[in-house]
């Protein structure tokens, strides 16, 4: 789940923190972070103390234990004892905090579904799935790359299949999709539940369960 710090600086000494922002904005990306916000500021109404403030940012990780090792790694360190130290006079961290990715993820989940249900099996995991992840069908080996196969074998199998979606839940990092597929009209329906738990955006885990449509059940309020 993405990670956001919002720090509030008194700079004594600009040039000396661009310098740092210049050697450590590298080192950040390629974490996969970024400043999303950055702003200086020219007059302040309140603070919590007497601090000055002339800069505010906002830095987003992919997760919280990015964020820790960035700022323990030796070559981010180097830099900010060369120029951070003598060019900050003051820093506050105004707030810390996971941001939900529930709306997106619930997208993603949909999107992914899609297009496995269309036959574009390598796009959906070229977008959606982080392929170091886990699923946990008992019928195929583990690794998504197994999977991957599997469906695309599905594909051949029933390449006419139709997938409507019933209903999306999402709580923190994970989605739950309950659908109707279509393998064969009237005769091979399924009743399906897929869960997935996403990090980074991507799909790292995945559960999925099927019960086949019996179109003579004695249950008349149907399985959807």
């Amino acid at each position: 789940m993405p990670f956001e710090r919002l720090v509030a600086l008194t700079i004594s000494d600009e040039q000396g923190y661009q310098s740092y922002r210049d050697g450590m904005t590298p080192l950040l990306n390629a974490a996969g972070a970024d400043f999303r916000f950055d702003f200086i500021v020219s007059k302040v109404l309140k603070t919590a103390g007497d601090t000055e403030i002339n800069r505010v940012f906002l830095i987003r990780f992919p997760n919280r234990a990015t964020r820790e090792r960035f700022f323990s790694d030796p070559a981010y360190l180097a830099i900010r004892t060369r120029y951070y130290g003598p060019s900050v006079k003051t820093a506050t961290v105004i707030a810390e905090y996971e941001v939900s990715e529930t709306g997106d993820a619930r997208g993603t989940a949909v999107a992914f579904l899609a297009l496995i249900a269309s036959g574009q099996v390598d796009e959906a995991y070229e977008k959606y799935i982080d392929m170091t992840g886990v699923h946990h069908n008992a019928h195929f080996p583990a690794g998504f790359s197994e999977l991957r196969e599997a469906m695309k074998e599905s594909q051949v199998t029933f390449p006419n299949k139709v997938l409507t979606i019933k209903r999306v839940l999402a709580e923190g990092d994970i989605v739950a999709v309950h659908s109707h597929v279509v393998l064969t009209p009237g005769e091979l329906e399924l009743a399906t539940l897929h869960m997935f738990r996403f990090n980074a955006g991507k799909i790292v885990e995945m559960w999925d369960i099927a019960q086949q449509i019996d179109f003579d059940s004695p249950n008349k309020a149907g399985m959807f």
